[in-house]
């Protein structure tokens, strides 16, 4: 085992990860996934958005802004896990599309099962190639995805299913126990690496803000491109943008152990509020790109 990575890291974060998924599965129903027939164009964009274009941007944005591999790394094991668990709650907030933000974080969340090892592998071949000693067991990756992500959300919809009336009635307890979760996840990950996040914060803001705003910006485009309508254009924009930062934090801490691998994922998890939450109260007060930029003296 890699020194670096404690024994409380390989027992705790799998296990918060494996308690998040069943709270993210409570809040989900099959009408969730039947939804990509309801919105077939908007569920789409949103897939490729966040499948397709956002790992492009990703890597280009790894070559462009450091010669640094670890930042690379982080940055490609961020672009290849889709569906932050609170897109659905900043999407909520902003009074936008909620049922499609639910509907693209679950079919991304399945994706994943596939698309984050084969897009983790090829950024790590691209920007360290075959003799760095970077190994992503793809097998393993798969096999922890599923055990971690899609058999907990699994029990979570069976949950819910069993005991709709109580699920639904729990599920604001169940999104705060997800909530709590995740800072625990995350200050766990950052106690034990605490030395590395220290020196590494200062060297990652600009690039994870950057990384936050131009994702946000590829789903808004590309939603515009396709003619959506404004409230779906931010829901595509949000799932896009926010990653699944436990998933990231899971493959570099876990199976790669490289605990350097996830200083970019924290600096970009401290910092994605400084992006999203100013679009979330711009959009909630229904100004638009039109109108802000008139308030900015723009247009």
């Amino acid at each position: 085992m890699d020194p670096g990575v404690s024994s409380s890291i390989l027992i705790l974060v799998p296990a918060t990860v494996f308690m998040i998924m069943i709270c993210v599965g409570t809040s989900l129903a099959p009408a969730d996934f039947k939804r990509l027939l309801i919105y077939p164009k908007a569920a789409l964009t949103g897939i490729v958005g966040q499948i397709i274009l956002l790992p492009m941007m990703g890597f280009i944005v790894a070559a462009a802004i450091t010669d640094d591999l670890v930042t690379r790394i982080g940055i490609v094991l961020l672009s290849a896990c889709p569906g932050g668990q609170l897109s659905n709650t900043f999407v909520y907030l902003a009074r936008a599309n909620a049922n499609l933000s639910v509907t693209l974080t679950a079919i991304n969340g399945v994706l994943a099962l596939v698309t984050t090892p084969t897009i983790a592998t090829l950024g790590i071949l691209l920007f360290a190639g075959e003799n760095a000693d970077i190994d992503l067991p793809v097998l393993k990756t798969v096999a922890q995805i599923f055990m971690l992500a899609i058999l907990p959300v699994g029990i979570g919809m069976w949950i819910r299913a069993r005991f709709t009336e109580f699920a639904v009635r729990r599920q604001p307890q169940a999104n705060l126990l997800a909530f709590v979760l995740l800072i625990f996840h995350m200050s766990l990950v950052i106690a034990t690496n605490f030395g590395r996040v220290q020196d590494s914060v200062a060297e990652n803001f600009l690039p994870a803000v950057l990384f936050a705003i131009a994702a946000m910006t590829i789903g808004y485009t590309s939603a515009k491109f396709m003619k959506l309508d404004n409230d779906t254009r931010f829901t595509i924009s949000i799932e896009v943008g926010l990653q699944n930062v436990v998933l990231a934090i899971l493959i570099s801490q876990v199976l790669l152990r490289r605990p350097e691998f996830s200083l970019f994922v924290l600096t970009y998890a401290m910092t994605i509020p400084l992006a999203m939450l100013p679009w979330v109260y711009i959009h909630r007060r229904g100004w638009g790109i039109g109108t802000l930029k008139q308030r900015l003296g723009m247009a």
